[in-house]
């Protein structure tokens, strides 16, 4: 089904993505996003990882999430970041790891516009270090906010 018109039908090209009506793509088609994120953009890579932690356009997969996260945060996105953090923190798609969600939320952190999201999380990850009995973790977690 195209956004762009609402056509349904034989004139939607499944195949190319394309509405054959108004020649436009739909960028929330798993199709398209899987094709640019395999191509390396990683707006993509992210918000792919998005789609497969809530399971919203493919099958809910927390392993599938933390695979595109870590390939868009390896290239600097931020919401990436942060998001592999709090898999990280809960160990959703991977065994928890306090101190790589630690890592990634501080990489986030040096993004103005995500500041206040990583000391959210960079507050629950000390809370968790707390709630395991690891105080001098705790402080020096709590210490970077």
């Amino acid at each position: 089904v195209c956004k762009n018109c609402s056509n349904a039908g034989k004139s939607y090209d499944e195949r190319a993505d394309r509405c054959l009506l108004c020649n436009a793509t739909n960028t929330r088609t798993i199709g398209l996003l899987k094709k640019q994120a395999k191509k390396g953009h990683p707006w993509a890579q992210a918000q792919l990882g998005l789609e497969f932690h809530e399971g919203n356009l493919v099958a809910q997969s927390h392993y599938e999430a933390i695979r595109w996260y870590r390939k868009a945060a390896a290239k600097g996105n931020p919401p990436a970041m942060l998001n592999l953090s709090f898999s990280c923190r809960r160990g959703q798609g991977c065994s928890r790891d306090l101190i790589d969600a630690r890592a990634w939320v501080l990489k986030a952190a040096i993004f103005d516009p995500f500041k206040d999201d990583a000391i959210n999380q960079l507050a629950l990850i000390g809370v968790a270090y707390s709630d395991s009995g690891k105080l001098d973790e705790t402080q020096s977690t709590l210490s970077a906010i």
